[in-house]
């Protein structure tokens, strides 16, 4: 069960593109982030579900605001991109974001 600084997104079976991780942080950034003061951080960690239901964590824990949207999508994109091609390669069903 999911707490209420948990959220699951279900996603449609798709791969982990740069793209999607983009949509993706976007959405959360418009969601959950926007709303904290400007002078407040969150803790973040991004996970994601696969088909086969492994469950990957992309990131270490991250303090985030409102001004690092752009940095943390872009260390996103880079995790994914130096991990194995199981990440690039697999479907995945659910985003998974603690924070």
């Amino acid at each position: 069960m999911l707490t209420d600084s948990q959220r699951q997104e279900k996603i449609d079976n798709v791969l982990l593109t740069n793209e999607l991780i983009e949509s993706i942080i976007n959405k959360f950034y418009n969601e959950i982030v926007n709303k904290i003061k400007d002078d407040q951080h969150i803790k973040f960690i991004f996970r994601v579900k696969f088909n086969t239901g492994t469950i990957a964590t992309i990131t270490n824990l991250q303090n985030i605001n409102k001004n690092l949207k752009d940095d943390i999508i872009q260390y996103i994109i880079e995790r994914v991109g130096i991990s194995t091609d199981a990440y690039i390669n697999t479907k995945y069903t659910n985003n998974l974001y603690y924070y």
